[in-house]
This record gives C-alpha cells, structure tokens and sequence, in this order.
C-alpha cells in the first residue's frame, strides 16, 4: 500500500516537470520578446590627407567606423560607413563626421583644413609707378600732357578726368584745372594716391604809358607885321664838325638778337643756354641782363619786384653762355657799351622756357 502510494507521488512529480518544460519551450500566443540593446557606434578614425594645402588645392577625408549603420560628413553628405572623399575647401574649412547607431544614439568627430595663400596670390597693394606731365610748366594758353601707370589696382580715377584705365595719357589744359590726384585702389580696396600741380605762366602786361591830352592853343593877338629889312650875308668859311664827334653824342643802337629765337622752348638739361648777338658799331663791349620767372617770388619776374637775377658786362664778344635755373620761364636782353662807358639802347625782351 505504502509502497504504491509512494510510485503515484513519483510518476506526478515527473508530470508536472515534464509539463513546465514544454511551457518554457512553446511560446505562448500575446508575449513577445524584448530584443538586445544595440552596441553605441564608434569613430575609430577620421583624418585629412594633407592636413594643410595651398589655395586652390585639394585633400582627401579618410574615416572608419564601427558598430554604425548611417555616416555623414558635413558639406559632403551622406557616406560609406568607412571610406575615403577627396574635397577642395574654401577659405578656412571644418568638417564634422556623425556616425549614427540603429537605436538612434549618435557620435561626432571634427576635423579643421587649413589654407595657406599661394605666393603669387598674395593681394599687393596698388603701385603707381609714374604720374607726370609734359611739359610740367606752361604758358597761359598752352596745354599739357598727363601720362601715368598703375601696377595691382582694380580702379583708377584722375580728378577733373573721372575714371581711367590703369596706364594712357590725358591732353588737359592747365587754365581750367591745375591740381590733378590720381587714386588707384585695388580689390581689397586699398588705396594710393598722387598728387600733380602745373605750373601756369602768365605773359607780363606792360601798362600803356599815360596818354597826355594835346594841349590847346590859342592863337595870340594878330600883331602888326613890322617891316623885315634884308641884310646882306657876310661871307664867313663853314663850320666843319667830325663825324666822330657826333658819333660819340649819339646813343649806340640796340643790338639785334639772334639766338635763342623769341618763345623758344627746351628740354635738355643741364640748362646751358647760348645767347647770340649782331655786333653794334663803336661798340667797345656787351652787358647781357637775364630775367627769371619765379626765381625772386612767387608768379613774378625778378625785375618785376625790383631784384636783378643775372647781369654780365664787359663782354668782348657778341655771345654768352650761362646754366638757367630750373624747369620754368626766362627772358633775356642785352646793350652796347662805348669806349666812354655810355651805354647804349638796350633791346627788348626774348623769352625762352624749359620744360624739365
């Protein structure tokens, strides 16, 4: 009895094993299975290939990941999960590679490019290799040339002329506009400047001399005609006078210029200048005065202010030769002087400039 009591407790025991395995092994209808977190990603490497470059160049991105299944690079895109990209940056540029999980969980990595500027690339500033005029000085009523050229400049303006092109010249007249400004400017606007001033001579006036009223005269009280006796001539010899006496109470003429010719105009320089002459009879030698134009002052002949610039006497030939000022207006004359010291007429005035 006991002992078939004791088999039945076995046999239900192993039942109800039996029956909790197969419930573990089935599954039930309803229940579904939580599955395994994702592994986080990782960014084994991200470079650049060359790390720095030149303008103009480029360089190439190299990454690798792990455990991710989305990859984008900032101003590439979406990428491979590894790879390479060749770019080319502009300026100074980041790039930041994301790597994403297939849970969402995300991880970043930022790599800088730099750039270095070519040499020839390098924005010089504006040079203004010349700004002159020719001839620097002119008469009233004359005009000039300006030339210039500019080296690295985008814009190039002359006052009074407007915007011009980076070399040429420019005809201009003086009277209406005497101070000229060139300014360049590159493109980064950087900017240079020069500066011009033409010299404008204006011819001396001489004032009239005063013009005197003719006096009136009126006629006296007709008087009677007295009587005109004749009177016999007496026979004297003539009175003979020598020439050289009367000579010698006249004033020497003037002599006549030859060279520089009136208004001639020179460039060379030094500024040896030649004056020439016709001889004057009883001439016993030559004073030549020369005048120069802003030489005492200011828009003024020197004898104009009463100062004397140059002044050669006893010259025994009919030429001299001296060096001028500078780049500007002169004037010369010149007189005879007799073997008694007496000065002759003197001649008018002969001008000549130079221009450099």
């Amino acid at each position: 009895m006991i002992r078939g009591a004791r088999g039945y407790w076995t046999t239900a025991l192993v039942c109800l094993v039996l029956s909790l395995v197969l419930q573990a092994c089935v599954p039930q209808e309803g229940v579904r299975r939580q599955p395994a977190a994702a592994a986080a990603p990782v960014i084994v490497s991200f470079e650049a290939q060359p790390p720095g470059l030149t303008e103009g160049g480029t360089t190439t991105l190299k990454w690798r990941t792990r455990n991710a299944v989305s990859v984008n690079i900032s101003g590439v895109g979406d990428v491979p999960t590894s790879g390479s990209q060749v770019v080319e940056p502009r300026g100074r540029s980041n790039y930041l590679l994301t790597a994403s999980n297939r849970d969402g969980q995300m991880v970043s990595e930022e790599i800088p490019i730099g750039l270095k500027p070519l040499m020839g690339q390098f924005t010089l500033p504006p040079l203004i290799v010349f700004f002159k005029a020719e001839p620097p000085f002119v008469m009233a009523g004359d005009t000039t040339t300006l030339t210039w050229r500019v080296d690295n400049a985008e814009r190039v303006e002359i006052s009074g002329l407007g915007q011009v092109s980076p070399s040429g010249s420019r005809t201009v007249d003086p009277q209406e506009h005497a101070h000229f400004q060139l300014s360049a400017t590159n493109r980064e606007g950087k900017l240079s400047t020069a500066e011009l001033q033409i010299n404008v001579a204006y011819p001396q006036v001489m004032e009239p001399p005063p013009r005197f009223e003719q006096p009136v005269v009126k006629p006296s009280p007709r008087l009677e005609q007295p009587e005109i006796r004749r009177i016999q001539p007496i026979d004297r010899p003539m009175l003979r006078v020598n020439p050289a006496t009367v000579q010698a109470l006249r004033s020497l003429p003037a002599p006549a210029q030859q060279t520089p010719r009136n208004g001639s105009r020179f460039n060379h320089h030094p500024h040896q200048t030649k004056l020439q002459w016709t001889p004057v009879t009883g001439a016993a030698s030559y004073t030549v005065e020369v005048d120069c134009y802003q030489c005492c002052r200011s828009n003024a002949w020197c004898t104009d202010i009463g100062k004397t610039y140059r002044v050669q006497p006893s010259l025994r030939s009919t030429s001299y030769t001296f060096n001028f000022a500078g780049a500007q207006p002169g004037r010369w004359r010149v007189w005879a002087i007799d073997k008694n010291g007496k000065a002759g007429a003197k001649s008018g005035w002969w001008n000549f400039t130079y221009s450099r």
